[in-house]
């Protein structure tokens, strides 16, 4: 008998905001290794949400960790960082993920679990796939959030999102295909769909979307412009669609970065015009 405990029985129902959201996971990012065992790895920095599943799981078996290295392939230097790893060893529970349409390489011929999963719990399932095989950009001719996955899966998504009220493009990607959200307000009902009632999601991309949201007034449908920004010293430069900040001294202009947000300029202002200060006193 094992002396690590889990809850071989976690994933007979998908019916709470968590499962779907593992589920969503484990679609992206989970591998199944064999008829027993199955894992999910991640850089060490988003390992908080391994632990997560483990508490989820009632799970007692401690994450796995991988040491950085260096790889030279084909005369390329690669460096792979610090990971973590939640890995189980339950035939039960690969059974489980089975029905769900899983299996070892999954990538080519995964389709979303419509039957497992209810609409009302889809968008966790959505957000989940997106915290592992998605990416949100911010730049400064536009701004999208996509996913990654084979042909049907993404049309399966698309169908979902078109019902929502939010337009999407599948494009050709290599081998895989990508479902970009590009236009601003089905940016926006994007975030507002899978992260309304979020209680597990990975935090650096949702920082990334709310750069853009708070930097967008939804009113006029425009980003935010320097007149609606009451900092000194902190302008928003249209054209990079980013907050920059510089200070004049002595005739000249010392420019001092582009920022994502206004606040972010601002304390760099701050810090610089509290260091020119302490200068001069010298």
């Amino acid at each position: 008998m094992s002396k690590y405990l889990i809850d071989s029985s976690y994933l007979n129902a998908i019916n709470t905001e968590r499962k779907a959201y593992f589920l969503g996971f484990f679609f992206a990012d989970g591998c199944m290794l064999d008829d027993y065992q199955a894992n999910i790895t991640l850089n060490e920095k988003d390992g908080y949400i391994l632990q997560e599943f483990t508490k989820d799981f009632s799970y007692n078996r401690p994450l796995e960790s991988k040491k950085g290295k260096l790889s030279i392939i084909r005369g390329k230097t690669y460096v792979t960082r610090p990971q973590k790893v939640f890995r189980f060893f339950r035939r039960e529970l690969n059974e489980r993920l089975k029905s769900f349409g899983l299996c070892p390489n999954k990538s080519f011929v995964i389709r979303v679990p419509f039957e497992a999963v209810d609409d009302s719990l889809m968008p966790h399932f959505i957000r989940g796939y997106f915290d592992g095989d998605g990416s949100v950009n911010v730049a400064k001719n536009t701004n999208s959030a996509y996913i990654m996955s084979n042909l049907n899966f993404c049309k399966d998504i698309q169908g979902f999102l078109k019902r929502n009220g939010i337009y999407s493009v599948i494009r050709p990607k290599g081998t895989i295909y990508r479902l970009y959200i590009t236009r601003i307000l089905d940016f926006k009902r994007f975030y507002d769909l899978i992260y309304t009632d979020a209680s597990i999601l990975l935090h650096r991309k949702k920082e990334t979307f709310d750069k853009l949201i708070k930097n967008y007034d939804w009113n006029i449908h425009r980003p935010i412009k320097t007149k609606y920004n009451s900092y000194r010293g902190v302008t928003f430069d249209k054209r990079r669609n980013k907050w920059q900040t510089s200070k004049k001294i002595k005739g000249k202009v010392k420019f001092l970065g582009y920022f994502s947000t206004a606040e972010e300029a601002k304390k760099v202002f701050d810090k610089y015009e509290s260091h020119m200060g302490e200068t001069l006193l010298l």
